[in-house]
């Protein structure tokens, strides 16, 4: 059994911040898709970019951006409450 079978539908059911390399559609199984996703690409750097979206935008807008796969993806129900900029 796949570690992400076993983990994403826990962390999920609690509401826990889930910190992740490499966003999967395992997901949007364990997710709503409008739980907010913080895309975080070069964090600190010069060209440090973070974009805020639902989990049902986060495939078209990594695309978009062309992010790499060393992307960060910050996934939690407590980011719904932070200011959109």
């Amino acid at each position: 059994m796949d570690i992400k079978t076993l983990v994403f539908p826990v962390i999920a059911t609690i509401g826990a911040l889930l910190v992740y390399f490499g966003l999967g559609a395992k997901l949007m199984e364990h997710y709503p898709a409008d739980t907010t996703v913080a895309i975080c690409y070069r964090l600190g750097w010069e060209d440090e970019k973070i974009f805020t979206v639902p989990l049902s935008e986060t495939a078209s807008v990594t695309q978009q951006e062309n992010l790499p796969r060393t992307t960060l993806f910050v996934i939690s129900p407590a980011l719904n409450k932070v200011k959109k900029v």
